[in-house]
Order: structure tokens, then C-alpha cells, then sequence
């Protein structure tokens, strides 16, 4: 188990999770993460900031969640990366939902 996963995800959880589950999740994880971190390199790009800044990541999140919200396929020039990001985090989920589905009986609070 890696320590990203362990900020990430309960430990019952993880302990539910095959090794196969644990290591496409910290791939997973780490790509999402770069792919934000292109994201806001390259709007820093686009408003001459840096690319830490928080003004950016926050730009950065909205522009997520608008892409996960919209209903049109029509999409900006940072298309590309935000289509990247938003397959990424179903890929997440789908793997959150089958270790769920397998525990159907887990309680939260163990």
C-alpha cells in the first residue's frame, strides 16, 4: 500500500482491495494528479501567472468540474487534458465501485 493511498482512502477499505486494485489505484492517482498538474500549467500559460499559484488551481478545479458538469460536447483548446482527468477519475470510481460491491456487507464504521 502506498502512502498516497492511505491520504486518499480509509484503511478498511484498502485492506479490501486485491494487490492488482492497490496498484492500478496509486497509478491512477499519480496520473490524475499530473494531469491537473498540466492543467494548470497550462492555464498559468494562458494568464501569464505561475503555475502554483492558487488563483490558477482553483481555475484549474473549476474547469474540472465544468467538464465533469457539462452536457455538450463542445470543449475548450484544454479539451484534450480535462477529457484526460475526467476518464482518469471514473477509472477511480469503477474500481472504488467493485471493491464496494464486493463488500456489500462493510460497515463505514469498523
Amino acid at each position: 500500500m502506498t502512502a498516497l493511498l492511505s491520504q486518499i482512502y480509509p484503511s478498511q477499505f484498502l485492506q479490501r482491495c486485491t494487490p492488482a486494485e492497490l496498484a492500478r489505484l496509486t497509478s491512477l492517482h499519480e496520473q490524475l494528479t499530473a494531469r491537473f498538474d498540466d492543467i494548470c500549467w497550462s492555464l498559468a500559460t494562458k494568464l501569464s501567472q505561475p503555475s502554483s499559484t492558487d488563483a490558477v488551481a482553483a481555475k484549474a478545479e473549476h474547469l474540472i468540474e465544468q467538464w465533469d458538469e457539462a452536457e455538450s460536447e463542445e470543449r475548450s483548446t484544454d479539451g484534450l487534458l480535462l477529457a484526460k482527468h475526467h476518464d482518469l477519475g471514473l477509472e477511480i470510481m469503477n474500481i472504488r465501485d467493485d471493491v464496494v460491491g464486493r463488500h456489500a456487507d462493510w460497515d463505514d464504521d469498523e
